[in-house]
């Protein structure tokens, strides 16, 4: 399953980051969200798995063979697990890739339920309880499940076109209302596509600049906050605002 979903995480990223044409203005980067739906149903899929699995050895119970040689196995998994998922991680955080950080969470999970088996096969192990196998399974189901919740929300959010975070508006905010000549900053609209943003809002500057000028600033304004965000698009129209009245 992990192969699986790799492999079409892979295909993707590569696909998510294809330029924008006549038929996708706004890039292609839903594709990753998409993809933790995808996910997210690989998950249930193997937690289902599990669940039914562990029923069937409720009921028919059968002994653990070479308890130590899986004790061992889980271990190496769990260190393996771990450094993969941190790596994902970061390079998730670094290409601001949905596929990627989807990948990693999954990873994590599988960290987690490698250190519960664990420990699992040791307590059956010292007690010679087989009926805890089953049971410790159905608790890392259940835990895999919850794991899987997250990625389900977060790809719903991704494709129903999700809002920057309040404080990174209002950092914008700050970064506009900084400026001379600006007044204001109203009517934000923002969203977010795979790694791309979409950013739009009104800028009410001086009513005495010119058109030229007005637009020097805009400029200026637009390669500040692409220096924070430099996967954002961004649109800002000007307004009049009377030199009269005080800045706010």
């Amino acid at each position: 399953m992990d192969l699986i979903s790799s492999f079409i995480g892979f295909f993707s990223i590569k696909f998510s980051n294809k330029s924008p044409d006549e038929f996708h203005n706004y890039w292609y980067g839903k594709i990753e969200g998409l993809y933790w739906v995808f996910e997210w149903i690989i998950i249930f899929i193997v937690v289902g798995f599990i669940f039914y699995e562990s029923i069937e050895k409720i009921i028919n119970s059968s002994p653990i063979e070479s308890i130590w040689l899986w004790f061992m196995i889980m271990i190496i998994s769990w260190i393996v697990n771990f450094f993969v998922s941190q790596k994902f991680l970061a390079e998730a955080k670094k290409h601001h890739s949905l596929a990627l950080e989807a990948d990693a969470l999954h990873i994590r999970s599988d960290t987690y339920s490698s250190i519960w088996i664990s420990l699992g096969l040791l307590l059956i192990w010292i007690t010679g309880f087989q009926i805890l196998d089953p049971i410790i399974a159905i608790l890392v189901a259940i835990f895999i499940a919850y794991k899987a919740w997250d990625i389900l929300k977060k790809s719903i959010l991704t494709l129903l076109d999700m809002s920057l975070p309040k404080q990174e508006i209002d950092k914008i905010k700050n970064i506009v209302i900084s400026k001379k000549h600006i007044h204001g900053i109203q009517n934000i609209y923002s969203r977010t596509v795979g790694k791309n943003i979409f950013l739009e809002f009104d800028l009410i500057i001086d009513d005495d600049l010119s058109i030229s000028q007005a637009h020097d600033i805009v400029l200026k304004i637009q390669k500040e906050i692409q220096n924070i965000y430099p996967y954002i698009q961004t649109r800002i129209q000007f307004e009049p605002f009377p030199q009269s009245k005080n800045k706010v």
